[in-house]
């Protein structure tokens, strides 16, 4: 769990770095990069959300 909480940390900060970069420069790259990151970062977590409920409900049966 631990090491989740700082992957999450680590998404949070590359955006937060990424969208002030493209707000500094303009550069659509970054803007990108920040989207991409967002969109796989959020998919990941789904899927461990999924896999955590599926324990659950396996331990519970």
């Amino acid at each position: 769990m631990l090491l989740i909480r700082f992957l999450a940390i680590g998404v949070v900060l590359f955006v937060a770095v990424s969208v002030l970069a493209y707000l500094a420069t303009r550069n659509r790259r970054y803007l990108r990069a920040a989207i991409a990151v967002a969109k796989w970062s959020m998919l990941i977590a789904l899927l461990v959300f999924l896999l955590m409920a599926a324990e659950r409900l396996l331990v519970m049966v």
